[in-house]
């Protein structure tokens, strides 16, 4: 899970702009960035390890028409390897080109540790293969990669746009009159009116003259392994991806718990109680149910501006660490009966410190309430989840146990059920990290 992102212009911007824009993908993405960009016809790169908003880029005079940039979110087959993207290369035969991606490519030989390697020398020994073009690469990569990638490939004036035949990483465009902009999410121009458009699954469109056209659809069934914990955890809440807009869809989650919680005790005296959604994630969820079940909502949780996703740090010890530091919290939780909601549970590090806090700090009842099913698989197309063992759900053998652990004094899921009648496009999800058996991905062919 990484965020790529390209910006083609009739005229030149300045890379201060572009990183601008970059920025709002960084929570897809903090081990580090980078971008790359066209001067005289020539592609530069350059890949900074850490956060953008950490590097004064401002007195840095680059312009150009093409910018190609992403942010790198550290997969569980990537760690021993440092490789940033964008990558640049230069080929015997059809010369130069620089890509990025989104997703993870399982590998079944030994010769590769990291998927991008992988990526760079199957087109670099292509080079010297039977293919007459660039493009005939292109065809011959896609229909040998199965899953998961999304990719943006600059090379010789054209930029190609690649998506599995799964669809289970997204990948989207706009254009007008005086700029193209690809990415893995529709935030990129906030202001701008212009629709996004989804790359469609197994499909690789080539972008040249501010023309688009697509040069190849993949022959066999497709877009049957949509992330689902794309609209749960990863995407901004602004984004509509498959005509779905990411934060309507989360309020669903939190009005259908409500639905089905009404008949629990603890909703007897509404009153007494008071919802607090965990930033981000979580708030519109944690809105939609106060609002359902007619209980008072206060945003007496903040995150601490200085903290990123502590989900898709490396370590575990990392992901303690700063989950200590992650929320600040308002004095009127003294004394109050919280019920908090939040997106997801995977290792529970977080939520296990929260509660924790928020009972330090004087709360009286702390009822957690998460927005999706319990998480209990690995998953192996780009999603830092290694082995079953690390994940929460799986370490207890009842929820009453869960609650203990956590220190809680309730813990309610919103089952895949009811989850799945939120959704108009269930049917086309990956669910493999909540119900092993319906491993959307695992349909297709």
């Amino acid at each position: 899970m990484c965020g790529i992102l390209c910006l083609i212009s009739k005229n030149d911007i300045d890379l201060n702009s572009f990183l601008i824009m970059l920025h709002k993908l960084q929570h897809r993405g903090q081990y580090s960035f980078g971008y790359s960009y066209l001067n005289n016809n020539k592609l530069y790169t350059e890949n900074i390890r850490g956060l953008i908003k950490n590097h004064n880029i401002n007195n840095i005079n680059i312009k150009s028409n093409l910018f190609i940039g992403h942010t790198r979110y550290i997969t569980s087959g990537s760690k021993t390897n440092d490789v940033t993207q964008p990558v640049l290369c230069r080929m015997s035969k059809f010369g130069e080109f620089a890509f990025v991606f989104n997703g993870n490519i399982t590998i079944s030989t030994q010769e590769y540790d990291v998927d991008t390697l992988y990526i760079k020398d199957y087109f670099l020994k292509a080079d010297s293969n039977k293919y007459s073009s660039f493009e005939a690469i292109l065809i011959a990569f896609m229909k040998e990669c199965d899953r998961s990638y999304s990719m943006i490939v600059y090379h010789n004036d054209c930029v190609y746009l690649l998506r599995d035949r799964y669809g289970v990483r997204p990948l989207m465009y706009m254009f007008n009159s005086e700029c193209i902009i690809i990415g893995s999410e529709s935030i990129g121009v906030e202001k701008s009116k212009e629709v996004y458009t989804d790359v469609k699954a197994g499909e690789i469109i080539r972008i040249k003259d501010f023309k688009l056209e697509s040069i190849y659809a993949f022959e066999g069934k497709t877009n049957v392994g949509n992330c689902l914990f794309e609209y749960i955890y990863f995407m901004n809440k602004n984004t509509t991806w498959n005509s779905i807009n990411v934060e309507e869809v989360r309020g669903k989650y939190g009005e259908k718990l409500a639905q089905i919680e009404n008949e629990e005790c603890i909703l007897n005296n509404k009153k007494d109680y008071i919802v607090v959604g965990i930033p981000k994630s979580g708030i519109p969820s944690a809105k939609s149910y106060a609002s359902t079940q007619g209980i008072e909502y206060k945003q007496f949780i903040t995150k601490n501006k200085n903290i990123n996703r502590t989900f898709i740090l490396d370590t575990e010890a990392e992901r303690k660490n700063i989950a200590n530091q992650k929320y600040i919290f308002d004095d009127e939780i003294k004394n109050s009966r919280l019920i908090i909601f939040d997106d997801s549970i995977v290792r529970g590090i977080t939520m296990e410190t929260l509660v924790k806090s928020l009972k330090e700090f004087g709360a009286l009842e702390v009822h957690v309430r998460i927005a999706s099913p319990q998480i209990k698989y690995t998953c192996g197309y780009g999603i830092d989840i290694p082995t079953r063992n690390e994940l929460l759900m799986n370490k207890y053998d009842s929820i009453e146990n869960v609650v203990n652990y956590l220190g809680c004094d309730s813990l309610t899921f919103l089952d895949l059920d009811n989850l799945s009648s939120c959704m108009s496009n269930f049917n086309t999800l990956c669910t493999a990290c909540l119900l092993y058996t319906s491993n959307a991905a695992d349909k297709g062919e």
